[in-house]
């Protein structure tokens, strides 16, 4: 390798040695090709860095390192940014993401509240509650600034400020279409999974708002387990077992981090959602550029286009 080589920044995480001190370790793809090394800078060299020159999605060239074959890594000197990342989603972006996931709940509100003189001995209305409260519980949280910039993962997938809401935006919309092609009975159960299935990041999670970063809070993990647990124990809270199982099956199998293994087609089509989602959505920052891009390209050609009527609007009042 050189120091005219470019390197996106992938991930990057803060690890420690065996000897307990900090140390950065930093995955990078060669501009160009899918070639990905691990850059690490150790404890006595992290005061010389600004942390945001590794930011997600940042293309950076080395000043100086130390390259190894044979850990196929590279003990960073310096390096200089050659171009800044996005740090998340645009706010206006995330606003309408929002505006989606709130109507959904607002949607199963409606319909979950008992009619005006229904008594509490209706064995409907009784049925109808714990969907109620948990929908209204699960509001709360999504309308919280956390929900708004936690990414959805440390490295894997929606790395990036805003990816747990594009994440779960996603999976939404997946679910939507899947309803409609498969026998779902319990409807309003699979949208408030589908919303609720990874909101505990939002604890799990430390988010850095600077680098678009998240690491894991280990008190959170040693007190809830996982966001898995968090999100399955809310929903029994409120008596919503079938979330709570959906909740608890949405990583599809016990190695993957499921409590149990999906058996309804409710259950199913939340964990097919989700991996699509975590597989082929907008997975990375660089996606997520591109996504932006071309919302904006299509902001400027509606833009266009009504400037163009108005002016066909008044030539023809003119005449």
């Amino acid at each position: 390798m050189n120091n005219k080589d470019q390197y996106k920044v992938m991930s990057f995480q803060v690890g420690q040695t065996k000897n307990g001190k900090e140390m950065w370790r930093i995955g990078l793809r060669k501009e160009g090709t899918e070639n990905v090394i691990t850059g690490v800078i150790w404890s006595e060299d992290i005061p010389r860095f600004d942390g945001t020159k590794f930011k997600v999605g940042n293309i950076i060239k080395f000043l100086g390192q130390d390259y190894s074959s044979n850990y196929n890594s590279v003990v960073v000197k310096n390096v200089t940014v050659l171009k800044e990342a996005l740090t998340g989603m645009p706010k206006t972006v995330a606003v309408a993401y929002i505006k989606d996931i709130n109507d959904c709940i607002d949607y199963i509100i409606a319909s979950n509240t008992p009619e005006e003189g229904v008594t509490a001995d209706n064995i409907k209305a009784l049925k109808n509650i714990p969907l109620l409260s948990l929908a209204k519980e699960i509001k709360k949280f999504v309308n919280e600034d956390k929900f708004l910039v936690t990414p959805a993962a440390e490295k894997h997938h929606h790395n990036y400020i805003g990816g747990l809401l594009k994440h779960t935006h996603e999976v939404l919309e997946i679910v939507s279409q899947l309803k409609l092609m498969f026998p779902i009975e319990n409807i309003d159960a699979l949208m408030l999974a589908a919303i609720l299935h990874d909101i505990g990041k939002c604890f799990e999670y430390d988010t850095d708002l600077k680098l678009g970063t998240a690491t894991t809070d280990k008190d959170f993990i040693h007190n809830q387990f996982s966001h898995t647990m968090w999100g399955t124990q809310l929903a029994q809270f409120y008596g919503a077992y079938d979330v709570a199982r959906m909740v608890a099956s949405h990583h599809g199998r016990i190695e993957w981090g499921a409590l149990i293994e999906p058996e309804t087609p409710e259950e199913k089509v939340l964990h097919l959602a989700d991996m699509l989602s975590a597989t082929t959505g907008i997975t990375t920052i660089d996606k997520l550029e591109q996504l932006v891009t071309q919302i904006v390209e299509e902001t400027q050609e509606e833009e266009t286009k009504e400037e163009e009527t108005d002016a066909c609007e008044n030539d023809s009042n003119v005449l």
